[in-house]
């Protein structure tokens, strides 16, 4: 029985499960790519002890079947093994590593003048080299892309790993002259110049708005309504500089605004049948400085007057401002607002 005894534990013995326990042969890691990411594994080698074998990364709180642990964030795990029996191993602790956060930051100028722009990018953290996208164009190499026109600019920058991170600048035209190319009574390619807006706007911040009026009547001799729409009452009563919202409301109802709405010259678009403020500017301006051609007669505002079957007319013999039948002929003559760099 002796013999018998000690051959078995040879055998157990020469089997290499009697007194060995499992170690870790090997532990193989992929880093986290991307700052903040959980994409990083753990492959573990098992040796010794009796196979099949389960595995921790978590100094044996808790085990898997499988030596591949995935979708791990940046820290430090502590490895452990156990085979069949239960048996542990040894721990060993291995640390997962990220990059630094990547950051970017984006700047632009711009000056007067329709490509004057430039925008650059800063970038820190990451895995360097960087590459550049704007506006989800190409990646590209360089930082700084100039000769650009006003507008919304994103860059999306990429590390090494494909790490990203975006920043976004607005360009719009700053400095430039404040003073206009024109005044009052100036001659223009489409007319001339009878009022000067000064006040800065965003949309024009190199610019200054003018309003023009044409060099000629567009018609000596029309009505105000049109015959299919014989005295209807449209409620245009505003009266105001740049009052084309008023004539335009009356456009279809109005031979007078319709026929300065068909104007067009080459320089200039959008002429309208000019309000009562509009044409008693023109009639100080041009008109009673024997300026334009007028005839010293009366034009057509776009202005309707109290009574249903009149509107507002401003006679250029006086400057008077008269109420008349929507009826009666008289001139017309368009104007147009301009937008036009400093």
């Amino acid at each position: 029985m002796k013999h018998l005894l000690f051959f078995l534990c040879m055998v157990y013995a020469a089997g290499g499960y009697a007194q060995t326990r499992p170690s870790i042969k090997n532990v193989a890691v992929t880093n986290v790519r991307c700052n903040g990411q959980a994409n990083g594994t753990i492959t573990i080698t098992a040796s010794n002890g009796r196979p099949p074998y389960n595995y921790s990364i978590d100094g044996g709180r808790t085990f898997q079947p499988s030596n591949l642990f995935v979708n791990l964030k940046a820290g430090a795990y502590t490895i452990r093994i156990r085979d069949t029996f239960n048996t542990l191993s040894d721990s060993q602790r291995v640390t997962l590593t990220e990059p630094s956060r990547l950051i970017v930051s984006c700047a632009g100028s711009m000056q007067c003048g329709s490509n004057s722009g430039a925008v650059s990018v800063t970038v820190s953290g990451g895995t360097p080299p960087y590459s550049y996208s704007w506006n989800a164009g190409p990646q590209r190499s360089d930082s700084v892309q100039t000769g650009l026109p006003a507008g919304t600019y994103i860059a999306t920058v990429f590390d090494a790993n494909q790490c990203f991170d975006t920043c976004s600048v607005i360009l719009k035209p700053q400095g430039g002259s404040s003073i206009p190319k024109y005044k009052v009574g100036d001659s223009m390619s489409c007319g001339y110049v009878v009022f000067v807006d000064t006040t800065r706007d965003d949309k024009h911040p190199c610019a200054t708005r003018y309003l023009i009026c044409s060099f000629a009547d567009q018609s000596n001799s029309v009505t105000w309504y049109n015959t299919r729409f014989t005295y209807t009452v449209t409620g245009a009563t505003n009266d105001i500089i740049f009052d084309r919202s008023n004539a335009v409301k009356i456009d279809s109802f109005s031979l007078a605004a319709n026929t300065c709405s068909k104007f067009s010259t080459d320089s200039c678009k959008g002429w309208y049948l000019p309000s009562k403020a509009e044409l008693s500017l023109i009639y100080k301006t041009l008109a009673a400085k024997n300026t334009g051609g007028f005839a010293k007669e009366g034009y057509w505002t776009s202005v309707e007057a109290p009574k249903r079957h009149t509107a507002w007319l401003v006679d250029f013999l006086n400057g008077r401002e008269i109420q008349s039948d929507k009826a009666n002929k008289y001139h017309v003559r368009a104007v147009c607002e301009v937008w036009i760099d400093n």
